[in-house]
């Protein structure tokens, strides 16, 4: 009996095995390499890199909405802030037209009590003069009146009467003048320190 060697064994050609239409199952493969690897087929590889950057794609557009929701996020609290910052200074603005409508009104009032007040002093002046004009006939160039004056008790009451009205007309109007002159510089040293 005849033995066959195992390397004999390895030179014959198989036949390949069928499928049921008579085909051999191995028919499509390719032919392995000179290292024996069979190569990938270039439609696998090719859905492999469509896949794949179908992943990239994918992860891109998710990055880009997760930015782009920070962006707006970020984007609405500054225009909250803005808002924020419009309504104060539009209170401010409201307050400082409030002070300032005040301070008019404050000033308009002065300049009436003023206006008041000059008229009032052309008035005295106007009855000082008058009162003067009434004692100088009684008392011709206001000379100041001698003890061994002959003059009746009568008319001498007359005449220290006349000028005690008159010094006490002058005394008054003097006094109301330089108090005058006092409070109008002290309104307007409060009206200058009030105004910002």
């Amino acid at each position: 009996m005849t033995s066959i060697h195992p390397d004999q064994d390895s030179h014959r050609v198989r036949s390949p095995s069928r499928d049921q239409h008579g085909f051999a199952d191995d028919a499509f493969m390719p032919d392995p390499d000179d290292t024996g690897h069979t190569p990938i087929d270039p439609m696998i590889l090719q859905n492999q890199e469509g896949e794949h950057l179908n992943t990239q794609h994918a992860k891109a557009i998710e990055a880009l909405k997760s930015e782009h929701g920070t962006l707006q996020s970020q984007n609405t609290e500054k225009m909250k802030a803005q808002d924020r910052l419009i309504d104060e200074l539009k209170t401010k603005l409201d307050s400082c037209e409030a002070v300032d409508q005040s301070l008019y009104e404050r000033l308009s009032r002065l300049e009436a009590k003023q206006t008041e007040q000059t008229e009032l002093i052309k008035s005295l002046q106007q009855e000082n003069e008058r009162l003067s004009q009434a004692i100088r006939p009684v008392v011709p160039g206001r000379q100041p009146l001698s003890i061994t004056t002959r003059t009746s008790p009568r008319n001498l009451l007359n005449v220290m009467g006349c000028e005690w009205v008159t010094y006490q007309l002058t005394h008054k109007a003097s006094h109301f003048l330089a108090s005058y002159k006092l409070a109008s510089l002290s309104q307007a040293q409060r009206a200058s320190k009030d105004q910002p």
